[in-house]
């Protein structure tokens, strides 16, 4: 019986150990994560400022060769 009381006891302090660490390991992985999404968003911020820079550029090409080629014709 002492030997199971003994198991028993180190395997609660086990669980014990556990549940006062695992919230920091959570709140790591959640910082981590916020941390990569800042970065997502600041480099999707990009591209869409840079696809629409390279829209507008084309759509302003392509108004300029039209009005030239109505020009000529």
């Amino acid at each position: 019986m002492s030997d199971d009381l003994e198991s028993d006891l180190g395997l609660a302090r086990r669980e014990l150990k556990w549940v006062r660490t695992d919230p920091e390991h959570v709140t790591e992985a959640l910082q981590r994560v916020r941390r990569q999404r800042a970065r997502l968003r600041e480099q999707s911020e990009a591209l869409a400022a840079g696809l629409a820079a390279e829209l507008s550029a084309a759509y302003w090409r392509d108004r300029g060769v039209r009005s030239r080629a109505a020009a000529t014709a």
